[in-house]
Parts: C-alpha cells; structure tokens; sequence
C-alpha cells in the first residue's frame, strides 16, 4: 500500500512529534508499505527531500518560513497545500495519515485528500482541546473544538490514539465515530545501540524536553535534584531543550540555588536528532517529573520511549498510562506526580544502587524492543489502514 504521511513541521526539528511521525512511517516501511512523508513547512537546514530509513521525505518550500503568524497562515494555506495538491497528483497514494494539530489545516488538508478521492486517516497524540489555549477567546476555542470533534473526525478513515484515555474521549464525544486503534508512544531502538563517547566529562542525570510551563515539570525535577545533591557530589543535572527563555532558566537556576546545586546544572539548549543519542545513552540516570495535568492524562511522552532505548535507568512520575506498561523497580523507577520528595527520594534509590539501576534499565530497554518497537505498532497501524479504507467525503 502506498501511503503518505503528512505532518505540519520540518523533519529537522528534533521535536517529539517529529520522531513520532519519523519512527511511524519507518514501522509501516518495516510492515511492507510504500511511505512518503510530506512536511507541510519550509525546509531551513538541510535538504528539503531525502530519505529516511527507507522513508521518502519532501517538504513544501525550502528557506526560513515567515515568523509573522498571519503572513505563515497565508503561506501553509496558498503555497504549501498547493504543493501537497500537486504531490498527491503527481503521486499514486492508497491512504494519507494526517499528523496535524492545528484544525483549520486539517480542514484543508481533508479537503485535498477527498477532491483526489484518498481516504484519509489520522494521528493524535493528546487531547484536541490541549492546544486550544493559543486562540484568542473562549468562545473561539469552543467553537474550533466543536468544529474538529463534530464535523472534521467524523469525515476520517480512522483515528490512530496514543492511549486508551484518547480513544474513550473521542468514542463519547464525536457523533459517528470512525474506527480507531490504539498506538501507543513509538521508538526507534538502533538509533541508541550504539551512542557513542559521552558529550561530557562527567556523571550526569539527564532530562530532555519542555523546560517551561507545566507539561514536563522541570522544577520539581531541579529541586528534587537539589535534594540530593549533597549526598551524590559527581553527579551533574543536564536539562536538554529550548534555553531561550531567560526567565525560566533563571527562575530554574534560583530553585537550584536554594540547596547550593545552581552551578551543578547544565543547560545545553537544543540538541539534534542526530546527537541526541550521544547524550541520552551517557547518562548515569535519566529523568521525567512529569506533574499530573490533562495533558498528562492524555498523550505518553515519546521522550521515555527513547530513555527505554538507551538502556539507561530511568525516573518517571505515575502519570496518565505510564503505570499501565512500566512497573516499578523493574522497568523503570516510578514515583508520584507533583510531590517533590518522592522524586527525590526515587533518584536517591537508584543512584544508591547502581548494580541493580542497571538491572532496571536493561529490562527497560526489552521493554522498548518489544511492546513499543516502531516494527510492532507500524504493522498494527498498517493493518488497521488497510482494513478500514473509504474515500472521505468532501467537508460541507
């Protein structure tokens, strides 16, 4: 089956939604499937086609996109659909798998998809109504939610859920709910065999993701490392994500400063794709104090599929399905969300103990080798495509 994945990012960004776009479309390739993936965004760095694992990937433009929201809206909606409209011309396609946020291009990318008669399915990866803080009103954000969940789902082929919480939420709330099927976070796990020599001198938990805002919880995780800092005095804390804003860091930094660990921790900034195995499988110990929100409830965070990968041990909070696949002290260390000296006291355990830490993350590692193999779910997702196909109607 030839199939193309759309997303609304480059495949440069070294995002979650990135490498679950990536790690998806190679398990459908493993599957014995025919993949594109289409990047509805201009391509900065790189090359704006390559290949991928097997994975042809082509993005809309080359260049840096327009950062001024309203001129980047007219650019997606004239010249990008244009150029997927003229890729999905010029290019037999059985299915298209829509891994899109923002609703109003899903409109039209399900516009494009019916006027060239492909069924179109798609991908989410936490609830619909986590983004809708970003428009303006209330009653823009009600009107947008209804607008996807009653109209735009309805028109799909499928819907492909991260966890079950997803998948009940959309059963109860869309009229004529298409089928689904729950695919849960996905890793690539060749991609940390090997990661290479350690990007520093030195032990150091690690942590990679959002650093502000409540999504990933990075306070609790400084103070918690604050905590137990004098009791480990080699290990560092390297926090890998944006570093633009200088309040957060700062605000983090003070945090830190309370328990004389401020100039024990290392802000990298962003890391690529590419390096980012380098400075997850050097780790002593990998962490994620994820706190429990709606967010939470809903999605499963990509980042701990790779943190499985790399054979590390690995701290996690008890959040959304989490406990659902890892249990504690065998797969992974877990502790309870938004308690601060349960953290802690999770790091101090498996730092005390590094012979059975190991223990821990090599039976995290079978974990993602098995269950969350981008091979396993790719042929569940392309049998569900396969098996659920009808041209999607034009959106009236």
């Amino acid at each position: 089956m030839k199939i193309t994945v759309i997303t609304d990012s480059s495949i440069y960004n070294p995002t979650a939604g990135v490498n679950r776009c990536v790690s998806l479309a190679k398990g459908l390739v493993a599957a014995g499937h025919d993949v594109d993936i289409f990047c509805l965004d201009a391509c900065s760095a790189g090359s704006a086609t390559g290949d991928l694992g097997g994975v042809q990937f082509r993005h809309a433009a080359s260049g840096i996109p327009s950062q001024n929201r309203w001129r980047r809206g007219w650019t997606v909606c004239v010249q990008y659909l244009g150029e997927l409209n003229r890729f999905v011309k010029n290019t037999p396609t059985d299915a298209a798998l829509v891994m899109v946020g923002k609703p109003w291009r899903v409109f039209l990318i399900l516009q494009v998809l019916a006027r060239r008669e492909i069924p179109g399915f798609t991908e989410r990866n936490e609830y619909p109504f986590i983004l809708a803080p970003q428009i303006d009103t209330f009653l823009q954000r009600q009107a947008v939610q209804w607008w996807y969940i009653k109209k735009m789902v309805p028109r799909m082929c499928g819907l492909a859920l991260m966890t079950k919480n997803l998948e009940t939420y959309f059963r109860q709330v869309t009229p004529r709910c298409p089928p689904t099927i729950v695919i849960p976070m996905t890793v690539e796990p060749e991609r940390f065999e090997t990661p290479g020599m350690s990007p520093f001198p030195f032990r150091y938990i690690g942590f990679c993701g959002v650093l502000t805002g409540t999504k990933d919880g990075v306070p609790i995780l400084v103070e918690a490392f604050g905590r137990i800092a004098a009791q480990f005095p080699d290990i560092r804390l390297v926090i890998i994500g944006d570093n633009s804003d200088t309040k957060a860091i700062n605000d983090l930094r003070a945090i830190a400063e309370q328990y004389g660990a401020a100039d024990r921790i290392l802000f990298t900034g962003m890391i690529s794709r590419k390096e980012m195995p380098r400075y997850l499988g050097n780790a002593a110990l990998l962490a994620l104090s994820r706190p429990r929100t709606k967010q939470a409830e809903g999605g499963f965070p990509t980042k701990l599929g790779e943190y499985l990968a790399t054979g590390r041990p690995t701290v996690v909070t008890r959040v959304g399905e989490i406990p659902d696949y890892l249990e504690d002290g065998v797969h992974s260390f877990l502790a309870e969300p938004d308690d601060v000296d349960d953290f802690a006291r999770a790091l101090r355990t498996a730092l005390s103990d590094p012979a059975g830490a190991e223990q821990v993350g090599t039976c995290g590692r079978t974990l993602a080798h098995t269950v969350f193999d981008y091979r396993v779910q790719g042929k569940r997702l392309g049998n569900f495509m396969s098996g659920t196909m009808q041209t999607p109607p034009l959106y009236t």
